[in-house]
């Protein structure tokens, strides 16, 4: 699961490398996956960044296993509570301005925003397909990380609620990020891997987030480097800006793997 904004509108399997169970940028311990189809949400439209989601189908199946785990898909239609803690990881900048990107995957808990205070400080709608979380300054998903997973810690099960998308630049206080909202594209997502073979799990246990009720939902990683995904940066240019958002293709399918597939030093 990724975005199309800035890449995926043009690009073609044979242009894919997928990296599984990644952590440091700098190790050989990953494994590579080709991709042998893209499938595009068809309704996306590029100027008002609505329907930001795509399906890369890998060329052959991956193990998994203790260090390799699959996190989960929504139940169609989920919503989660504005205060519901969720996550965010990536291999994106640490600083907008500073076009380093992390070594070590990145991980950052924060709030869900609710939709009406995020339409508040955007020029596009925000729509009841779209997720808003974070807010705090400092601490936001960054360059980089565009297409990566927000997850939510549901019972034993890490549930994938979100796939970064867009924002203004980063970590502003009082601009949560924007995220595509997973559990609007569950239908498709399923009617779109069927004939792949490989059957989507949805979480179909209790929903700790309902009627307001958050306890036990932070969710919780075991890397050796558990840093934040911080990034410090006063300006308001949007970060999904094809003139100022120029990706790290390795960190978009990096992190599209680890989402789906997990990585070994993490508890996903």
């Amino acid at each position: 699961m990724t975005f199309i904004k800035d890449f995926f509108p043009s690009s073609t399997p044979d242009q894919i490398l997928v990296d599984i169970a990644d952590y440091d940028l700098e190790s050989t311990t990953s494994h590579l996956r080709g991709a042998r189809a893209i499938v595009r949400y068809p309704d996306y439209n590029p100027k008002i960044l609505h329907y930001d989601i795509a399906i890369v189908e890998l060329d052959r199946p991956v193990t998994l296993s203790n260090g390799v785990r699959a996190a989960v898909l929504p139940a169609p239609g989920l919503r989660l509570d504005p205060g519901t803690t969720v996550s965010v990881y990536g291999w994106g900048r640490l600083e907008y301005d500073d076009n380093r990107y992390a070594r070590v995957l990145q991980s950052l808990e924060m709030p869900v925003v609710e939709n009406g205070e995020c339409q508040k400080v955007f020029w596009t709608s925000i729509e009841s397909n779209m997720l808003c979380a974070g807010g705090e300054k400092g601490h936001d998903a960054c360059v980089g990380d565009s297409g990566s997973g927000l997850v939510v810690r549901m019972e034993n099960d890490y549930v994938l609620c979100g796939v970064v998308s867009f924002g203004r630049r980063c970590a502003l206080k009082n601009i949560p990020g924007v995220y595509t909202r997973v559990s609007s594209y569950v239908d498709w997502i399923y009617n779109n891997t069927m004939s792949s073979g490989c059957k989507p799990c949805i979480y179909e246990g209790e929903t700790p987030f309902a009627n307001g009720t958050s306890s036990n939902s932070s969710a919780t990683t075991s890397y050796e480097d558990d840093n934040d995904v911080i990034a410090t940066d006063n300006n308001d240019d949007m970060h999904d800006n094809p003139d100022n958002d120029v990706k790290s293709l390795s960190s978009i399918f990096k992190f599209f793997a680890h989402m789906f597939y997990g990585a070994g030093r993490s508890s996903i």
